[in-house]
Formats: structure tokens, C-alpha cells, sequence
């Protein structure tokens, strides 16, 4: 495979979907006097005005297809909706052209160190918690919410660190990507509809450590076994090859590990209610009492602890980092409360879409659960998922594509009470005349929206309005 330039100036740029990120990297690529070709499947009425924002930027775009065109690039940046084992980027792969992805592109342009977090659940908020300890020392980017590239290119004055949520997926195409601190939360099954395999999904989150060095931070949950393992292939210098794509260059960065259930030799952990932290070096100390109701459930006790040691590695104060705990607001579509209506309480967890997220929403709640899940299957063990449902669950709400089969699983194992739902309305109603009271309508639903949905958020959205709809309807009686 090709190197990727070190100036783009003049460079033939090839990016294969034009979404947000696809657009962000346009406009970082052409402004630096690439030549930047777009390329998407879509055609003009599913895209919109972003060919028109992209023509403005000075870049080509081509839709309704891939032509030959596209290969004839110095890179091909590919959207992280993008498989590597798509037909077009393994012709890439095979020409030996650079195939990359926006983070390894904003990782080179940035000027500040990367504070980066993956995981398959947690990451959102462990990044969340982190850039608020940091405070205004730290922006907050990537998978989250603005694209990583347009972060770091923007104006960064007095700015110490960047805060990056990295999935999976961005992390397939990372040539030289080096945060100073790398965090990997936990490893569960998902997104195998993607990744061919359980172990190639754990090879690609392990590539967010590849090629840190002797001066970089490596965090790893020792709570999770995937997340534990991937910190043995480092701290053995032995992490996977990744076809295609550079070798690790494992040289020593500083490992540390977290666990609510027992000490660690460097890291943090819980010890009656207490946060304790061991730095390199250092004697054990307490760094704060645990006492945060508004981050509930034994998840963001495990999220806050690693936001805790992350930020203690960079300097943050533990004053700092009791603030942002104390202040922190959940983030839309995760365990957001948007309403209550005769002893029940409405919970929109949109974005749990995998079987542990969903475990982990319903362990938070003492009241009785109705569930509402279902949506468009990507790989999921649903007998599992059944399992975790019939344990927990007082009801289920079945919706979309997969509901069927998920409500087959959890009523082999025993769940009493199922009710099928052909709209998000009419499940709503559904799941609040089988609560009890005190009661709790979570819809946490642990498959992708796409069936019935624009995104996660759209289908968050018309859980609260359909919500609000017979909060409203019931107040009229």
C-alpha cells in the first residue's frame, strides 16, 4: 500500500461517501489544495443540497454509483458507514492505493494531543465526563457529534487536548493514529453485520493502541474480559496484523487498568464507596466519595471511574473532576427521562443497541420495566438478548423488524407478558397500560432504527412526542 503524502497539495483525493464526514473532509482536503473527487451510491434525491455544499467547496462529485474514476486517486479516504470488504475498497486495497478514514487524517493535522475512547458501550459518556473535568483546557470530538477533522482544524488556541469518541469502524483504517491517552471501555458483541466475526470486532478496537509510544497512556477495563485481553496483547507487544495496513509499533506506553470490583497494581478502582487511584510511581490515594445521582446504574459508575483516571493523567485536579461528575446531564437518547404520567416514568435509551447496553438500562431502574425494543437486526445473539429480557423485564413491546424473533426468545425464557406494536405511538400506549405503578417505560431497544427510522435520535424523538402525545390525552379526561 501507498503512503499517505505528508502535504496534500495537489493530491488526488478520492472520499467514498458523502455524508457529515465525508463533507467535513471535502472541505479540510480542498483547503489545502487537494484535488477531492466524491463519490456515493446515492442519487441526488436521497442526497440533497450536499452535492451542491460540495461543488461549492471546489471538489467533483459523482452519484448513483462508483466509476472508474474513483480508483484513479494518490488516497481513497472511505465514511466510516463504509466496509472495507465493499468490492470498490478491496480493488483499492488490491491496487495497493491508501486507503484511510478521517480520523487517521485529523490525527495528522491535529496540533494537540488525543484524549481517544472506544468501547462498545460507555464511550459517549466516559468522553463526556472526561472533557468536563478537563473543562475549557479540552474540546470534545469524533463519534459523538462534530466530525474529529473539523475539530482539529478549527481555531485550537488554548486548547490543551483533544477529546475523541473513535469507533470500530474508524479505527479499520488507521495508518500511524497515536493518542496520547487511549481508553477502551469494554468489548461486546456488535456490529457483526459489519465486522465478519467477534475477534476481528476485538482486533479493531485493539488497533486504537497500535502505535502509541514509551510516552502515552493506555487505559483498559479489567471488569471486561475483552477490553482486559486487548491490554495483554500490549503490555505483550503482541497485538494483531491488520491486512493492508502498517504493523503495530508497540513500544511500552503506560498501561493502567480500572475495576469496581477489586484493587488494581496501577489504575483506579471502588473500595467502599471511595475512588481510589495508584499512579505510576505513586502510593494509593483516595481521590473522591461516590455520591452521584444523577449518573445512575453500575455502568457510569464504571464510566465515571475511567473518566476519573483519564482525567487524573492529564492533569486534572480531583476538585475538577468532582464538579463535572456532580453537574453532568445525560446526553439525549441515554436513559433521558422525557416525561411521566400516573406513577410511570417515560425513558428514552435510543442509542442502546446492543445486548449489554440494554442489560445495563434495565439494572438501573428498581421499578418494574415494560420494554419497548426491536428494529433492524445487525448480527445480535437474540437468545441472549431474550435471556437478559425475561430476567428483567415485567413486559415487552415488540416494534419493527426483529421484534418478532426477540419476543420469541424471551418468552422461551419465561417472560409473562408480550404485546406487539406497529408504530412507536401505538407502542408507547401499549407499554403504559401494562406498567404498574410505580412503573418504568424504557425504550431501550437493541437493534438499529433504519427499519421504521431516519437514525437513533429520530426514533429517541418520536418516543418522546408519542410520549408527550398521551401525557397530553390522558390530562383532557
Amino acid at each position: 500500500m501507498k503512503s499517505i503524502p505528508q502535504s496534500w497539495e495537489g493530491q488526488r483525493v478520492s472520499i467514498l461517501g458523502l455524508a457529515r464526514s465525508g463533507l467535513a473532509l471535502a472541505r479540510v482536503l480542498t483547503g489545502k489544495g487537494a484535488r477531492v473527487l466524491l463519490s456515493d451510491q446515492r442519487g441526488p434525491e436521497q442526497l440533497g443540497d450536499l452535492p451542491a455544499q460540495a461543488r461549492a467547496l471546489g471538489a467533483e462529485v459523482e452519484m448513483g454509483g462508483h466509476s472508474d474514476r474513483l480508483l484513479d486517486c494518490d488516497v481513497l479516504v472511505i465514511s466510516p458507514g463504509v466496509s472495507l470488504y465493499a468490492p470498490v475498497v478491496q480493488q483499492a486495497l488490491q491496487r495497493g492505493v491508501a486507503v484511510t478514514g478521517e480520523v487517521e487524517i485529523a490525527y495528522r493535522l491535529c496540533p494537540k494531543p488525543l484524549l481517544a475512547i472506544t468501547g462498545t458501550n460507555g464511550k459517549s459518556t466516559t468522553c463526556s465526563l472526561l472533557q468536563q473535568a478537563l473543562g475549557i483546557r479540552s474540546r470534545l470530538a469524533g463519534n459523538i457529534g462534530v466530525p474529529l477533522v473539523s475539530e482539529v482544524s478549527g481555531d485550537l488556541t488554548g486548547v490543551d487536548y483533544v477529546v475523541a469518541e473513535i469507533s470500530s469502524f474508524q479505527l479499520e483504517t488507521v495508518h500511524q493514529f497515536r493518542p496520547h491517552l487511549a481508553l477502551l471501555t469494554n468489548v461486546t458483541a456488535d456490529h457483526l453485520d459489519r465486522h465478519r466475526t467477534m475477534e476481528e470486532y476485538v482486533e479493531a478496537k485493539a488497533r486504537l493502541f497500535a502505535y502509541q509510544t514509551e510516552n502515552d497512556w493506555a487505559i483498559f477495563n479489567l471488569d471486561d474480559p475483552e477490553a482486559s485481553k486487548v491490554g495483554d496483547w500490549v503490555a505483550q507487544g503482541k497485538l494483531p496484523l491488520w491486512p493492508h495496513y502498517p504493523p503495530p509499533q508497540t513500544n511500552g506506553a503506560k498501561i493502567l487498568l480500572y475495576s469496581v470490583h477489586q484493587e488494581v497494581a496501577q489504575g483506579a478502582w471502588l473500595d467502599d464507596g471511595w475512588f481510589w487511584v495508584r499512579m505510576p510511581g505513586h502510593e494509593a490515594r483516595k481521590v473522591l466519595r461516590w455520591h452521584f445521582p444523577n449518573l445512575p446504574g453500575p455502568h457510569n459508575l464504571s464510566n465515571a471511574l475511567a473518566a476519573c483516571l483519564s482525567a487524573l493523567c492529564v492533569g486534572a485536579s480531583a476538585e475538577q473532576i468532582e464538579h463535572a461528575f456532580a453537574n453532568y446531564h445525560r446526553m439525549h437518547h441515554r436513559l433521558e427521562e422525557v416525561g411521566a404520567l400516573q406513577g410511570v416514568r417515560f425513558i428514552d435509551d435510543s442509542k442502546a443497541t446492543n445486548v449489554s447496553s440494554v442489560e445495563s438500562a434495565l439494572l438501573t431502574y428498581e421499578e418494574p420495566v415494560v420494554l419497548i425494543a426491536g428494529g433492524r437486526d445487525k448480527g445480535l445473539d437474540l437468545d441472549e438478548l431474550g435471556q437478559v429480557i425475561a430476567r428483567h423485564c415485567h413486559a415487552l413491546i415488540s416494534i419493527g423488524e426483529a421484534g418478532p424473533q426477540i419476543a420469541e426468545h424471551a418468552l422461551k425464557y419465561g417472560l409473562k407478558a408480550h404485546q406487539r406494536a406497529g408504530s412507536m405511538e401505538e407502542a408507547v400506549e401499549m407499554a403504559h397500560s401494562l406498567a404498574p405503578r410505580p412503573g418504568v417505560v424504557l425504550l431501550s431497544p437493541a437493534c438499529t432504527s433504519f427499519d421504521m427510522f431516519q437514525n437513533a435520535e429520530h426514533r429517541g424523538e418520536v418516543f418522546a412526542a408519542s410520549a408527550t402525545r398521551l401525557m397530553e390525552k390522558m390530562e383532557e379526561r
